[in-house]
């Protein structure tokens, strides 16, 4: 699913989603098919003989994510998938990503509204030019927890004993970043922070944000 645009005015809907599916390698019948069922499943079952230039953009989101879908992949690919929607299209595209899930396909999302993959995803790859800021799941996801800190002073000393403790740590200022294993990660903070009275200020776990993590990350001494 591009994020530019990529639709054939003059077509309808239902006549650009099957050729899509032919594309794929549906036989002509089975690519009609597929795309009233796909049409359907985006919302757009009323309006699949309209013709896409008189479609608003939040249609023609849908229409976008319905040509990824409509050959059953394994694997879609969206990029900006709610580019350009309204508060409310915004959140019927999330939902339609959120339930792809449901058949069996599995979902990338490239996105800069970091709001969008809290929502929709349940492990994140941050880049910043070009470069890997964090890769992991989101709080809930596999079997680890993150958790941000943030203490009065010895920052630099609690980063680098839990370090040495297998714990993975950023930095940046009096506060860090810690994932380690589910269950271990607050006692191990607490027990360091204590061991050098290092004084906590906060522990929450999890980062506010994913907003807040890149920022943290982002800045973060080597």
């Amino acid at each position: 699913m591009p994020e530019g645009e990529c639709l054939a005015n003059e077509q309808t809907a239902a006549d650009f989603v099957a050729y899509t599916a032919e594309l794929a390698g549906l036989p002509s019948g089975e690519a009609r098919r597929r795309a009233s069922e796909s049409l359907f499943l985006v919302g757009l079952e009323e309006e699949r003989f309209r013709y896409l230039g008189d479609f608003s953009t939040g249609m023609r989101q849908r229409v976008k994510l319905a040509q990824a879908i409509v050959h059953d992949p394994a694997l879609v690919l969206l990029d900006e998938p709610a580019s350009g929607l309204d508060p409310d299209g915004r959140d019927q595209m999330l939902d339609l990503i959120t339930r792809l899930g449901e058949f069996g396909i599995n979902v990338i999302v490239s996105s800069h509204v970091l709001t969008d993959i809290e929502r929709t995803c349940d492990w994140v790859v941050m880049l910043d030019a070009g470069s890997l800021v964090r890769s992991g799941p989101l709080e809930g996801g596999g079997n680890l927890a993150t958790v941000t800190v943030e203490v009065l002073e010895k920052a630099d000393t609690v980063a680098t004993s839990l370090i040495e403790r297998g714990f993975e740590v950023t930095a940046s200022g009096p506060r860090l970043i810690v994932t380690g294993p589910e269950g271990d990660t607050e006692r191990a903070i607490v027990y360091e922070v204590a061991r050098t009275d290092a004084g906590l200020v906060r522990l929450i776990r999890g980062a506010a944000s994913l907003e807040e993590e890149f920022l943290i990350r982002k800045t973060a001494t080597p």
